[in-house]
């Protein structure tokens, strides 16, 4: 029989497995971090990747800790400002709700470097791309409803990676096609622009920004235009 002394031993046994594992995640994430620093991230939300209060929540905490760690994140949504600015506000975020902006991006540039978090009503992916290749950002995001590219209907994952080479081809082969033909599209025009990582993930798994941003692994789809690393380390 196990007395209190061995049950206390596996308890805390547990809980050290557990920070320790939690330590391995933020180890993973600090080269991240620092490359991110101050560079800004266009995330395209998309109304399909709206599909519970829950996920909406663990979107809104990724974008906000974002902001808190030193990342400038842009939100372009397809639907209405109000409800996500509220939630937003609701959780201690500082947003600007910005009007369609046609042409001029320095007031975007500068509210999106300051303390707050614009957000922005825009239908289109290409809008998307556009807003991310006017401001120079460091990333593109596309969250929607799907997980990534994927070869066949059959394939449990997502392609990792993508150069914007292979995705052209992939489109052609008509392999890409119908509604993610659109997003890659918009991706490979923002690489071509000069952002470094476009990124295509699906909102319906939670914190999914954080676990493409942060992780080796990813959870979605990344397009860039060669495969060149953040950083040594780093495994693509």
């Amino acid at each position: 029989m196990a007395t209190i002394t061995d049950l206390h031993l596996q308890r805390n046994s547990v809980d050290m497995n557990s920070v320790m594992k939690k330590t391995e995640v933020l180890i993973e994430a600090l080269p991240y971090m620092q490359k991110l620093y101050g560079k800004t991230v266009v995330i395209k939300y998309g109304s399909k990747a709206m599909v519970n209060e829950t996920l909406k929540n663990t979107v809104m905490d990724d974008i906000i800790l974002l902001k808190n760690i030193g990342v400038n994140p842009v939100v372009v949504l397809e639907k209405s400002k109000k409800e996500i600015i509220s939630l937003m506000h609701k959780k201690g975020g500082k947003v600007a709700g910005l009007e369609c902006i046609d042409g001029d991006f320095t007031v975007l540039n500068m509210i999106a470097r300051d303390e707050y978090i614009p957000v922005l009503s825009y239908h289109s992916d290409t809008a998307a791309a556009e807003i991310a290749a006017s401001l120079q950002a460091e990333k593109l995001i596309f969250i929607t409803d799907v997980d990534g590219v994927k070869l066949s209907e059959d394939d449990s994952a997502p392609v990792k990676v993508l150069t914007s080479e292979q995705a052209h081809k992939l489109i052609e082969e008509e392999i890409i096609s119908e509604g993610m033909t659109t997003k890659v599209l918009a991706c490979i025009s923002a690489i071509d622009a000069g952002i470094r990582r476009a990124h295509i993930i699906n909102g319906r798994i939670p914190h999914c920004i954080l676990m493409e941003m942060f992780t080796y692994k990813g959870i979605g789809t990344m397009i860039l235009k060669e495969l060149v690393p953040y950083f040594e380390a780093e495994k693509i």
